[in-house]
């Protein structure tokens, strides 16, 4: 145990150019915008308080427990606890933060490498609390889990304390967001399914099912699965338990950070939210947010002083 404590350390103080930083941080910061782009917070200011001020929980049955979804966990991770002593914003000020959400991540994004936490700070906080009356739908929990998780990290982690280290840590800390978000994804199928159910999944099945639900009843739309001839009915049902099990072995990520075997398990993970989309299940994001720790420098020894 002790040994295996050891290469965690040795691992997470393993030193970075300051470009991973600059790599992360322009990499989050255009999902983000491109996301409050794509939608009007503004709507929120019209919605009923009763409903604006539901809980995630309440959506879920009985058994399922998700922690920071009840009061008054959720409002204190959301910030939403100062409506216990203000009102909710109305549909203009909703609006005026979506634009300050867009303006301060992309100062994120261009500004020197010494401003990164305290804008960190900033958007990390805005994300959180818009997105909060999102998650309080339900919706887009597992979508912005990696970009929240990033800007977490920006935000957290000073750098005056260890200039030296500070970009290793920051490179660190993004891949241990990625290793929790599949690696409990994987330990939630264990969870939720027995191991004989994960051999029971049938993708064409269920994408039949739900084409058919959205031609005859509007539900959502899906993708319909190509018809693939060659590939033997068992593959679509093995593929689905070895997906479970390779996310049960996401903590590699952490361990073998060549670019190489990052780019593996981009393409596998990317693979994995592809097939999501034809069970209605899309993450976008989360095809390109995998840009923020593969590789993109020439050589890890090199030592580029960016914005000093």
């Amino acid at each position: 145990m002790k040994l295996i404590l050891e290469k965690i350390i040795t691992k997470f103080e393993e030193e970075q150019p300051e470009i991973v930083v600059w790599q992360i941080k322009v990499v989050c910061a255009v999902i983000l915008v491109y996301k409050l782009l794509s939608r009007d917070f503004s709507n929120f200011g019209f919605w009923p308080e009763s409903v604006l001020l539901g809980y995630p929980f309440d959506i879920y049955t009985p058994d399922y427990i998700l922690l920071t979804a009840i009061p008054p966990l959720f409002d204190l991770t959301t910030f939403h606890f100062i409506h216990w002593f203000i009102p909710l914003p109305s549909a203009e000020q909703f609006y005026f933060l979506q634009n300050i959400l867009i303006l301060s991540a992309i100062a994120l994004a261009v500004s020197p490498i010494r401003y990164t936490r305290m804008l960190g700070i900033v958007v990390y906080v805005i994300c959180i609390y818009l997105w909060g009356f999102v998650y309080r739908a339900g919706q887009e929990i597992d979508a912005m889990f990696l970009i929240q998780g990033c800007l977490f990290v920006l935000a957290v982690i000073p750098r005056k304390a260890n200039k030296e280290k500070y970009s290793g840590y920051i490179y660190s800390s993004v891949l241990l967001i990625f290793v929790f978000y599949y690696f409990f994804s994987g330990v939630n199928k264990i969870i939720d399914l027995s191991l004989i159910e994960w051999l029971q999944f049938d993708l064409l099945a269920t994408n039949s099912s739900l084409l058919l639900a959205f031609q005859e009843l509007n539900y959502r739309s899906v993708f319909e699965f190509p018809d693939i001839d060659f590939l033997p009915d068992i593959t679509y049902t093995l593929s689905a338990a070895i997906t479970y099990f390779v996310h049960l072995a996401a903590p590699m990520i952490f361990f073998q950070r060549t670019k190489l075997k990052l780019i593996f398990y981009w393409f596998f993970y990317s693979l994995f939210h592809l097939m999501t989309g034809y069970v209605g299940i899309l993450f976008t994001a989360n095809f390109f947010v995998w840009l923020a720790i593969i590789p993109l420098f020439p050589d890890k020894k090199i030592k580029l002083q960016l914005g000093k």
